[in-house]
């Protein structure tokens, strides 16, 4: 199996891509929202969810099923009556408008809102593709602008989990541990401007060659700003040293959600030295591979 992508830019062997958008809608009236909700009932492939809560959206609809889904909010409960014309759309373009080999396989029909009978995982993504982009053209009949609320910026390495070092700063970490290849490490809030999630893309997606994704959530198109926000990421060095000592053999075995625990333990001097031996370099972003990224959002500002 292979992973592919939408648009997405290679550089040195590493792929990036913009993973997840959440885009703010604003429909141009109130008169407007309701057109675009009786033509909206005519396409299918949708499961629908009303809410009266405050700070939530009135008519949420979820076209496709889950881990292959986009979410469509439509009428703001805020405090304002303004905010009835406001709506929000959430997908993922990779998986949406990508092209992704899902392998063999079937959608039952207990799980599939398009048809009764059983569709094929290839069939079946087309649809929600298909039916993404029916959504979207008819949204641009009603909407005065979109704005971007947060992306994620994704970045897939070609090498194994257990060699892609991240180290911890001020932001709140945590992890799911299973093994040394499969562990999940985070930074940062949920659905926060400054998320960092560093994990196993090989295993989450049945490749049969080595991917960690590093994912990080951002608000603005400027590198200097996501600069300030990405974290310390390093790459393990592969090369094995003949004059290595006992310690750094131990240190190279260690899993790397449990290295920088002991780094920690170092004076700085030493922290220094063994990074070196241990980190071959660290990952960084080039502004040119960024801002070409970022630059297919702008198909998405309206």
């Amino acid at each position: 199996l292979m992973l592919m992508y939408y648009q997405p830019v290679f550089e040195f062997g590493n792929v990036y891509t913009i993973d997840s958008i959440r885009l703010s809608l604003s429909f141009l009236s109130p008169k407007a929202v309701n057109k675009f909700l009786d033509e909206l009932s005519g396409i299918i492939g949708y499961t629908y969810y009303e809410s009266y809560k405050d700070f939530s959206y009135r008519h949420l609809f979820v076209f496709g099923t889950k881990g292959h889904s986009f979410s469509l909010g439509v009428g703001f409960n805020g405090s304002s009556s303004g905010d009835s014309v406001k709506g929000m759309l959430d997908f993922n373009p990779n998986k949406i408008l990508g092209d992704v080999h899902y392998g063999e396989g079937f959608v039952r029909s207990l799980h599939n809102p398009f048809s009764l009978d059983d569709m094929s995982y290839v069939s079946f993504c087309e649809r929600v593709k298909s039916v993404f982009l029916d959504v979207w053209k008819l949204l641009q009949k009603y909407l005065l602008h979109t704005y971007l609320k947060r992306y994620d910026f994704a970045m897939d390495v070609p090498m194994l989990r257990s060699d892609v070092q991240l180290l911890k700063d001020s932001r709140k970490y945590s992890q799911f541990y299973k093994s040394e290849t499969d562990f999940t490490e985070y930074l940062g809030n949920v659905d926060t401007v400054g998320r960092v999630k560093v994990y196993n893309k090989q295993l989450e997606s049945g490749l049969n060659y080595p991917l960690t994704r590093v994912e990080i959530t951002l608000d603005s198109l400027n590198y200097d700003e996501m600069a300030c926000k990405f974290p310390q990421i390093y790459l393990r060095d592969m090369i094995q040293l003949d004059s290595d000592k006992v310690l750094v053999q131990l240190l190279r075995k260690t899993p790397s959600s449990d290295l920088d625990f002991y780094f920690r333990q170092m004076t700085r001097p030493a922290k220094k030295k063994f990074k070196a031996i241990l980190l071959s370099k660290q990952v960084e972003i080039p502004q040119d591979v960024f801002e070409k990224v970022v630059n297919t959002l702008n198909v998405w500002i309206v």
